[in-house]
């Protein structure tokens, strides 16, 4: 009996589907072996051994956007804990940060930490940025409380007090108050939305 060769070809095209299969799922494996030692293992209070394995796991799995957060945190915490490495470290914060929010483009936490990031050259593009998210989520009060931080760095007073106002009644209402009053501290008198 001769195979038919269209069998034989739907045989092959499984095998290298299957081959393929298997691979990518060793791939994703490692990847999440990795990105376990980088958040819980062997590597967490080690900022160079985190962001070596968020650059392995990165090349291995691409879409694990995870990975890409802890790393950009990771660069976060280092550049304002170590002012020799500041530079590097926004840098490497940056680049994470952009990877991040390409494969997930809703992540809060990496939207705020671009929006920080951007404060320090462009505190009022920041405003901005912080400010289009906001409005896509604005009835939570952590992105007033936010909205209020970039607003006093940028010096737009204004547009801190009116955040300030949607916290009321919240507990992030004290955080942002208690900043604007320390925004304030070297003037003469606090606005009066300011308690």
């Amino acid at each position: 009996m001769k195979p038919n060769g269209y069998l034989v070809a739907l045989a092959w095209s499984l095998a290298v589907l299957a081959a393929a299969g298997v691979v990518y799922g060793v791939r994703v494996s490692m990847a999440q072996v990795l990105y376990h030692q980088a958040k819980y293992g062997v590597a967490k209070n080690h900022v160079d051994g985190v962001l070596r394995r968020v650059d392995r796991i990165h090349r291995l799995y691409p879409m694990h956007y995870l990975a890409c957060t802890l790393g950009a945190a990771t660069a976060r915490r280092e550049s304002l804990r170590n002012p020799a490495r500041k530079n590097e470290m926004e840098r490497i914060a940056a680049h994470w940060c952009h990877i991040s929010l390409v494969l997930n483009p809703y992540k809060r936490q990496m939207r705020l930490l671009r929006a920080r990031l951007m404060s320090s050259t462009d505190p009022a593009g920041a405003v901005a940025y912080w400010d289009a998210y906001r409005n896509w989520s604005f009835w939570s009060p952590f992105n007033h409380l936010a909205m209020v931080e970039l607003c006093v760095k940028a010096g737009d007073f204004s547009r801190a007090v009116d955040a300030l106002a949607w916290t009321r009644g919240f507990p992030e209402y004290e955080k942002a108050s208690r900043m604007m009053r320390e925004a304030w501290a070297g003037e003469r008198e606090p606005p009066a939305a300011i308690p």
